[in-house]
């Protein structure tokens, strides 16, 4: 079975034994979670998107985990914590359940339980403007690269 279909069948965090321990790693743990749209699932966004997180040192497919918001669903800052443990939480015109819009604002990356959170634009809008590219990086670069500033 491929990976895709696997993911379809179990949505929640899956857990992998090392033959040579007894113990469960997460290999979801520490990545960085990325929220879009799920209208945003268009070649020209999936390029942004992926720029986007390669100009952050971030290798998309092993680095990353991109979660989609449908029309009428929610995404909740508990449950993202709960089932990713993310190193960093990017959201792109999602906004969660149970944290109040007025705390996340535009472009200020904050922390929550020790995780940076970075709201931000939608990848469509941010693909026609080049003002909200240069937000975006340089929230980007408090994030990921602190110690080079």
């Amino acid at each position: 079975m491929d990976a895709y279909f696997l993911a379809q069948l179990f949505p929640h965090t899956l857990f992998i034994a090392d033959p040579e321990s007894s113990e469960a790693t997460d290999k979801r743990s520490g990545k960085t979670v990325v929220l879009i749209q799920a209208i945003e699932q268009i070649p020209p966004l999936q390029q942004l998107l992926h720029d986007i997180l390669q100009s952050c040192k971030l290798d998309p497919r092993q680095d990353a985990i991109v979660l989609t918001q449908d029309s009428g669903e929610t995404w909740s800052w508990k449950r993202i914590k709960q089932e990713w443990n993310p190193a960093a939480v990017l959201s792109f015109g999602v906004i969660f359940a149970d944290i109040p819009q007025a705390d996340l604002p535009l472009y200020q990356p904050i922390t929550f339980d020790q995780t940076p959170v970075l709201h931000a634009d939608t990848l469509a809008l941010l693909h026609e403007d080049k003002s909200r590219k240069k937000l975006l990086w340089q929230a980007l670069k408090r994030i990921f690269f602190r110690n080079n500033q």
